[in-house]
């Protein structure tokens, strides 16, 4: 039986973590209304795209020059969510919008997977919002972080069912994998790695794994079946397949990309990364009491 006191105190903490996702969440999100087209840089180039594909048949110009082949390919975020939202909104609003639902997964996936993992609200999850304007935002790379947003939510998801029978676990997740792969690759391999690590590391007692263990774990890896068939049916549609891996400069831009919302790290930057980079050591210096 939980004491008035103890309710009472988990009842306040979790209505201070509320707020203050709200407060937090609306200031993220402020930038998206003071600009008619956000700056990133890819973004014009897919709202074009995407209006093309909404009013394709309104304009005999656009019909004679363009068609639309759907297919599978492992990167269909945009496509299929604004040209959803087109249907009651304009095209732009729904860009608009699809950035918004980015973000708001980015930080809600975050938050989920700290309240599914702890038991409990907290507000070290809040300070996602800190690196939500980052490299892959200002890059316009939309797709991945809108699909990573939904991976954080679907490993959120499978670490709240670890009750459930196999089968019903399984056959849901299956389809949960499927989607990630059409909505982006990268997201699908977060999933996986995330899933296959919280799984052998839940197996793995006295640094030896059982048989049985070993059984149940490849079990739990059929869900992927499905999403892997999608994923090689895609390499048979082709595509750009060219891959630089960059210079020196590329790589630190990389390492920093969390904290730069531009060409290049300002002063601020990488303040920000010494700072965080500290903090994160010393966190994980410091032995749990």
């Amino acid at each position: 039986m939980v004491k008035p006191t103890a309710a009472a105190g988990t009842l306040g903490r979790t209505s201070i973590c509320l707020i203050l996702c709200g407060i937090f969440g609306t200031a993220t999100l402020l930038p998206l209304f003071w600009v008619q087209i956000p700056p990133l840089v890819d973004y014009p180039n897919h709202l074009a795209r995407m209006w093309i594909l909404v009013h394709r048949t309104e304009i005999p110009e656009l019909a004679v020059n363009y068609t639309v082949n759907w297919r599978i390919v492992p990167y269909l975020a945009m496509d299929l969510v604004v040209a959803a939202l087109s249907q009651v909104m304009p095209v732009e609003q729904a860009g608009h919008t699809f950035i918004a639902l980015t973000i708001l997964a980015l930080v809600g996936g975050t938050i989920s997977l700290y309240r599914t993992l702890h038991g409990r609200w907290g507000v070290w999850p809040i300070w996602s919002v800190l690196f939500v304007y980052n490299t892959a935002m200002f890059w316009g790379f939309l797709y991945c972080l809108f699909a990573t947003g939904v991976y954080l939510f679907a490993f959120s998801g499978w670490v709240a069912t670890r009750r459930w029978r196999a089968g019903p676990r399984i056959l849901t997740f299956s389809a949960v994998a499927s989607v990630l792969v059409l909505l982006h690759l990268l997201a699908f391999g977060l999933y996986a790695l995330s899933v296959g690590s919280y799984e052998l590391a839940g197996r793995i007692s006295g640094r030896r794994l059982s048989l049985s263990s070993l059984t149940s774990l490849c079990a739990l890896a059929l869900q992927f079946v499905p999403a892997v068939f999608l994923w090689y049916a895609s390499l048979k549609q082709g595509g750009f397949t060219f891959t630089a891996y960059g210079d020196l400069g590329s790589k630190f831009y990389a390492l920093m990309s969390p904290f730069i919302f531009g060409y290049e790290p300002a002063v601020f930057d990488r303040f920000a990364a010494l700072t965080t980079s500290s903090f994160l050591i010393f966190a994980i210096a410091t032995p749990v009491t």
